[in-house]
């Protein structure tokens, strides 16, 4: 997330962190930074996160390319049902792969292949029913291992507030997607991931369902990408996002010809990886590294062992413009490379470009200082690309086919790329 906040500075120009001081023997919540009591004080891992990274930023930002750094999210699981302070009946269930063959079929004769959680699960003339008016009701059923499948299911509303909840790749109970088709007081349709208990809206749509009338759900799963389908008509389609082993930033301070990478490590396991200085001579890298980690990730420290995770800097050297690390899990590391001697990074300053207007009502205006065409690509904050042109400076774009929201628009000519957000108004 910092990393993040500093790759995107020019919208982000500050950050700051609250609370930071409590007693110990006072304490009403835990983020706080230091702790103390009547005779000793200690530093939280989060004090010192914050401190590396506010003591180690340079005065323009560096482009770091990541190959070979995302992970395949491929969404599989298992598969089940839901509601929501609704009544609802499920029937004809089915799940088959891309080549037709079926992977899971229920017609719901019997409930002996599904797990339910809360809620009232029966089995109705054939049909799969929950009948109670609680929140969150589930249940679960077998595992698909494919990561190209298609599921559908028949759903009946008979009852509440709400609608069906649609559950695919489901790890654990804090670990899943659902299609919530009629959320909200039955106003929208939404795609949710949840990660680690903490619900993500991926995708969106304004949608009510009727009462007793039988709809035909269908998610169609790829490598890649989800379209979700109601009485086969598309609804939702967004892509898959792929998560990073490794998150990275890189500033350089002008004054101080010092180069600041900072490399987070938010798994349980090592990463090796490589590092690759462009426009360094060789053997001129020399620095050091200061990295902040331990065993695990809820490790904390405390008055009696104050120095239990702690930043540690140890020196970094190599003789060509490429080094070999391996990141610890669980870490935050600081690489600080001195470039004395080079002016390698005297040409780091991108070419600039921005919109007007922004916030945007129907179209937007390119200004930029980059030579002739060059490309641009609009994405949601999901992470799908909704529009690419070739502009120039100058060019004007059409945003009616856009909705209200946020957007990322990147900039790229050869290897100069920038990007910003858009905010577009209806």
């Amino acid at each position: 997330y910092m990393c993040g906040m500093e790759i995107n500075s020019d919208v982000v120009p500050m950050n700051s962190y609250a609370p930071i001081f409590v007693n110990v023997n006072d304490r009403k919540w835990s983020p706080d930074m230091i702790d103390y009591d009547a005779s000793g004080v200690y530093c939280t891992p989060s004090y010192y996160v914050q401190k590396l990274f506010a003591t180690n930023v340079g005065t323009v930002n560096i482009n770091v390319q990541d190959s070979a750094n995302t992970t395949s999210q491929g969404i599989t699981g298992a598969v089940g049902l839901g509601s929501w302070a609704t009544q609802v009946k499920y029937d004809d269930l089915l799940v088959k792969k891309q080549d037709g063959t079926t992977l899971l079929t229920d017609s719901f004769t019997d409930a002996s292949a599904w797990t339910p959680g809360t809620g009232s699960w029966t089995i109705d003339n054939g049909a799969y029913a929950q009948t109670a008016t609680s929140t969150d009701c589930r249940s679960i059923t077998k595992s698909v291992s494919d990561q190209t499948y298609t599921y559908s299911v028949k759903a009946m509303k008979t009852g509440g507030n709400e609608g069906f909840l649609i559950i695919f790749g489901h790890k654990d109970s804090n670990n899943f997607y659902w299609w919530n088709i009629g959320g909200w007081g039955n106003t929208k349709h939404a795609v949710e991931q949840c990660v680690n208990g903490t619900k993500t809206v991926v995708a969106q749509a304004a949608g009510s369902i009727q009462n007793n009338v039988w709809y035909d759900v269908r998610i169609e799963v790829s490598a890649s990408t989800v379209k979700c389908y109601l009485n086969n008509q598309l609804i939702h389609s967004f892509n898959i996002i792929s998560s990073n082993k490794l998150y990275s930033s890189a500033t350089f301070d002008e004054a101080k010809n010092e180069l600041y990478v900072k490399v987070v490590n938010p798994t349980a396991t090592d990463v090796a990886a490589s590092l690759n200085f462009k426009n360094l001579p060789a053997a001129s890298i020399s620095g050091e590294c200061t990295v902040l980690t331990s065993g695990s990730a809820t490790d904390e420290n405390s008055l009696a062992t104050p120095n239990k995770v702690i930043p540690v800097t140890s020196s970094l050297a190599s003789p060509t413009s490429k080094i070999d690390y391996t990141f610890k899990a669980n870490s935050v590391n600081v690489i600080k490379i001195n470039t004395s001697g080079t002016d390698g990074v005297a040409t780091v300053k991108q070419s600039s470009f921005s919109v007007v207007p922004n916030p945007v009502e129907d179209k937007f205006s390119i200004k930029s200082d980059f030579q002739g065409t060059f490309d641009i690509e609009v994405f949601s904050m999901n992470g799908s690309k909704v529009m690419s042109r070739k502009v120039s400076n100058g060019s004007v774009v059409d945003t009616a086919p856009l909705a209200a929201g946020t957007y990322v628009v990147t900039a790229g000519q050869g290897r100069d790329n920038q990007k910003l957000k858009i905010v577009v108004k209806k």
